[in-house]
């Protein structure tokens, strides 16, 4: 699960229940792993090295925890992992430096149709954790993007740098036939883009007076 910090009241309060920072508020990373039921099994930290000794030792406890936890059931379907609109969407891919599949649906029927297909791709052998995604109702936001174009009701985007604006790199309709063969060729067409190290990048969005404005304070003791 891909948490999106300081974007949601709800999720923080949560997320503080896994681990509390050095002045016991939500700090801006939080690692910890949960059972199928959702119950905290390991202890909270801002990433795995909290957690694990090492990568070595995060693969056997992970290991352990498949087979204590190996699902009694197979399921048929599975929900479309989605963030909750384009703008937090073209930022957190950005961030992960992963493209972002964009449905476009309003009516119900047409909504459910669209999720229950981009899910079976989504899961499909190969395409988990290759891309976020998130559903909108119209293509407002989408015709600033570069390479927009009217007709498709899936888009593929290369978010920039600092996940402000977006390029589109494959459209799609629903009920195409090769569906599958076209976003995964979009996704294929995805580049990672060069940020340098942390503080480079940081330094170079302050320069060029690049913010973000979270839905909720940020409370991490170490932002400047």
């Amino acid at each position: 699960m891909r948490p999106a910090t300081y974007e949601s009241a709800s999720e923080a309060e949560i997320l503080k229940t896994y681990f509390r920072g050095r002045a016991s508020e939500l700090e801006n990373t939080t690692f910890t792993l949960l059972d199928p039921d959702g119950e905290q099994i390991s202890r909270g930290g801002r990433s795995p090295s909290f957690v694990f000794q090492d990568a070595e030792d995060m693969a056997e406890r992970m290991d352990e925890f498949s087979f204590v936890y190996e699902p009694t059931v197979h399921f048929k379907s599975r929900a479309l992992p989605t963030v909750k609109d384009l703008r937090l969407g073209v930022n957190v891919a950005a961030c992960d430096s992963l493209p972002l599949v964009v449905g476009v649906a309003k009516k119900d029927a047409d909504v459910k149709r669209l999720r229950k297909e981009l899910a079976e791709f989504a899961w499909s052998t190969g395409i988990p954790g290759r891309a976020h995604y998130v559903v909108v109702e119209d293509t407002k936001g989408l015709e600033d993007f570069d390479d927009f174009k009217k007709g498709g009701d899936l888009y593929v985007l290369q978010p920039d740098t600092y996940g402000r604006d977006a390029k589109v790199l494959g459209i799609a309709k629903v009920r195409d036939k090769d569906l599958v063969k076209t976003l995964t060729k979009a996704l294929d067409a995805h580049s990672v883009p060069k940020k340098g190290d942390h503080r480079e990048h940081v330094g170079r969005g302050r320069r060029e007076g690049i913010d973000w404005e979270s839905e909720i304070p940020v409370t991490d003791p170490g932002k400047r």
